[in-house]
């Protein structure tokens, strides 16, 4: 029997900070190789290999229309979904029957013309995102029809909230809510934090997409009010956003860091924070970014979503808040951490890592 291979397919690019489908790459790649197909970057049409470590490479596709613009343009997408998929094809070679392929991209329909076993991979409402950025009905109409075709084609369906599954259920019978999980900072070197020390200045951090969607200026400037309140900023940051925030001067702004540089960022904070819009939130959505906290062992402080309602954690792991409450509760988090909280959550992301939850993606793969 072949061993297998994986194919990740998004509309992602590689060099983002961690999201899901980055994780379960290299969760994967420890014992299989991978390919990731990355969201196309503008160029002329062709595909670029690169080796990112032994099993895992990632496939950068170029084409003269940008990735955002793309994905809402249908003839076009569809175009270049065949483009793309036939040129893996001849990359690959055509037997790819010992290929798995885990999909997070919703309008990615052509894909079942190339691949066969592939696995939908939903961590959030998509369609909600759509109809938010989206202002034409048409496209929002589309985007309905291809996700509808990507659930009832999938040979399965992964989900990661309990929204989530109820949705795809009703298309698909073979639907696994697996949520989601830690990274593994040992293969970073890093040792977590146990300075619970006074400081002059509370770090308030805060890693993602920054922008006006996204994260709520409101919560962010009232924060700023608060004169021991400092915000460490790490990801891209729009600047429709920076221009709805009052005191500049008291974020630092890091950019998008990955892998190393990234969690010694994040062993700085005080407190690790995530003020969604919840004005512009979907039901389905949940924040991979708490993993990435808890492992660091920081007290997080995360508005109260929807999809996260039905979890559970030890009392002082996670502060969920609304946004009138949210200066007061980063204050709680800060004054009543410890050393054993800080270990407490050490140990829940230990045992929540993306390693286990991979381990389940494959057994399931395994049933057909």
């Amino acid at each position: 029997m072949k061993s297998m291979n994986y194919i990740i397919n998004t509309n992602t690019n590689w060099n983002e900070p961690p999201r899901a489908r980055h994780q379960i790459a290299f969760a994967l790649s420890k014992k299989y190789p991978v390919k990731f197909i990355s969201a196309n970057k503008f160029g002329f049409p062709k595909i670029k290999e690169i080796e990112v470590k032994k099993n895992l490479t990632v496939i950068q596709p170029y084409f003269p229309i940008d990735y955002r613009l793309r994905y809402r343009l249908p003839l076009i997408n569809e175009f270049y979904q065949n483009w793309l998929f036939r040129k893996i094809l001849s990359l690959l070679g055509r037997d790819t029957d010992n290929f798995r392929v885990i999909n997070s991209d919703f309008t990615a329909v052509n894909i079942f013309n190339y691949f066969k076993n592939i696995a939908y991979y939903c961590n959030d409402d998509f369609i909600s995102n759509s109809e938010f950025t989206n202002p034409l009905s048409i496209i929002v109409k589309f985007h309905n029809r291809w996700e509808d075709e990507m659930i009832r084609k999938a040979t399965f369906c992964i989900t990661t909230s309990d929204f989530l599954t109820e949705k795809l259920k009703e298309k698909n019978n073979n639907v696994y809510e697996i949520p989601l999980g830690a990274p593994d900072i040992s293969e970073f070197e890093i040792e977590p934090s146990l300075d619970i020390s006074e400081k002059e200045f509370i770090n308030a951090g805060l890693i993602g997409f920054i922008n006006c969607r996204k994260i709520s200026a409101k919560t962010i400037n009232l924060l700023l009010e608060h004169p021991k309140i400092k915000l460490t900023f790490i990801g891209p940051v729009g600047k429709r956003f920076m221009n709805r925030i009052d005191k500049k001067d008291r974020i630092t702004i890091e950019g998008t860091l990955t892998g190393k540089d990234l969690y010694s960022e994040i062993n700085n904070f005080d407190v690790a924070i995530a003020p969604y819009n919840l004005e512009k939130i979907n039901k389905g959505g949940t924040p991979n970014k708490l993993w990435q906290y808890i492992a660091m062992g920081k007290p997080v402080v995360v508005s109260d979503l929807p999809a996260m309602r039905s979890w559970t954690f030890p009392d002082g792991c996670i502060y969920r808040s609304s946004d009138e409450k949210f200066l007061e509760s980063i204050l709680n988090a800060y004054e009543t951490n410890t050393t054993d909280l800080i270990k407490k959550r050490i140990s829940i992301a230990k045992n929540n890592t993306w390693d286990k939850r991979v381990g389940k993606i494959i057994k399931i793969f395994e049933i057909y």
